[in-house]
């Protein structure tokens, strides 16, 4: 019993890992393409403001 209940607490940590992962994978692109895109926006805005 002591090992099924080990083996589900190892289960449930590897898949909060993988979950953390896959959010990860998913966030950092569509944060980096925002963060360009807002960059790009201030080098236009740049000229203009000065």
């Amino acid at each position: 019993m002591l090992v099924i209940s080990s083996y589900k607490a190892l289960y449930f940590r590897h898949f909060w890992l993988l979950f953390l992962i896959i959010c990860l994978a998913i966030f950092l692109p569509v944060h980096l393409r925002s963060s360009r895109a807002q960059n790009r926006e201030r080098r236009l805005l740049l000229p203009l403001s000065t």
